[in-house]
């Protein structure tokens, strides 16, 4: 299942998306080098297992980035604490059948409802890049901490932003989005709902050969989309983001 977990202070971190890929090594928590290879180049990859293998006794902590991601809540009926990992197991594999990198998130008891667990249910879909990198963490045989999903690591930092933005006496709003430009290719959209994710999408990266004007448009297009889609999921302007 996703799992929180104490991140070690040295570690390699590898970033994937559908166009890049970084790898970054960490050291007393700071990033002391990192490469950044397109995700087709053989001798980019060749490049990363070297440095991989100059520290062979990090752990290697894989953050995903990749267009093709999905999630579903879903309510986990009243069992013992001591069934519980077995009926979450068997309600991800009637969710996602077909999906072979299927996880659970905890989101905690569900209101009004006495003993059902909500989770929040992720899932990668098989794809071009996916198997790539599969291919290649299995050749290096690193040690893998974990493998983790970017909008899910990053709900608690777009809820801790929204409320540093906001005087100290102003109540955040329930919603709040974070956008960022990543290097692996792309505008990752996130949005939580009561520190919570409630979704988030990978739209195409303005080039950087676009005019700040051209920019800011096509960033603004996408946003606006993005809050088209929340309107589905029952937010309102009134709500405030």
């Amino acid at each position: 299942m996703l799992k929180r977990f104490l991140v070690p202070s040295d570690r390699f971190v590898l970033a994937i998306g559908n166009e890049m890929a970084v790898l970054a090594w960490i050291a007393r928590g700071k990033v002391e080098r990192h490469w950044a290879v397109a995700g087709d180049d053989d001798e980019g990859r060749e490049l990363l297992a070297e440095a991989l293998a100059e520290r062979p006794e990090l752990p290697l902590i894989v953050l995903v980035n990749l267009m093709e991601q999905t999630y579903r809540q879903e309510t986990v009926p009243p069992v013992s604490i001591l069934d519980r990992h077995r009926a979450v197991k068997r309600k991800l594999g009637l969710v996602f059948p077909a999906h072979d990198m299927k996880a659970a998130l905890s989101l905690g008891d569900k209101p009004g409802a006495r003993g059902e667990h909500r989770y929040l249910f992720a899932a990668l879909p098989s794809s071009t890049e996916l198997e790539r990198w599969t291919k290649f963490l299995d050749e290096m045989r690193h040690p893998v901490a974990s493998v983790v999903l970017l909008p899910v690591e990053s709900a608690d930092l777009a809820a801790t932003l929204a409320r540093a933005s906001l005087p100290a006496d102003t109540e955040p709003a329930g919603w709040a989005m974070l956008v960022t430009r990543e290097q692996s290719g792309g505008l990752r959209h996130i949005v939580v709902h009561r520190g919570r994710l409630a979704l988030t999408r990978l739209t195409p990266s303005p080039s950087d050969a676009n005019d700040a004007s051209e920019f800011a448009d096509l960033v603004e297009e996408e946003l606006s989309a993005t809050v088209g889609y929340l309107s589905r999921i029952g937010y309102q302007p009134a709500d405030g983001l």
